[in-house]
């Protein structure tokens, strides 16, 4: 991909969060590559369980699809509930 000129990586596609090896994958991509930006679409539910990792793994940004968390349909206490969980986990070191 270097050679290609790759530049940027966004990992998508159904659920990247469902990979159990996810911020393994990120970091052999930032190996091999050069990119200058790497991202990650996704609807986050499980992105409590992966934060720490992806950080770690030097991930750039997080796109968070809202369309598809509204239709999990929670009320909107659990939602906000899930949203404070989710940015804790997303600014924990």
């Amino acid at each position: 991909m270097t050679a290609a000129g790759t530049k940027r990586i966004c990992l998508t596609g159904g659920e990247p969060l469902l990979r159990c090896n996810l911020p393994e994958s990120v970091t052999a991509l930032r190996q091999e590559t050069s990119e200058e930006d790497s991202s990650l679409s996704s609807n986050a539910t499980r992105m409590t369980r992966f934060a720490k990792g992806l950080k770690a793994a030097d991930l750039n940004r997080v796109n968070i699809s809202l369309i598809a968390r509204k239709r999990l349909k929670y009320r909107s206490r659990e939602a906000l509930a899930c949203s404070i969980k989710l940015l804790r986990a997303m600014m924990r070191r």
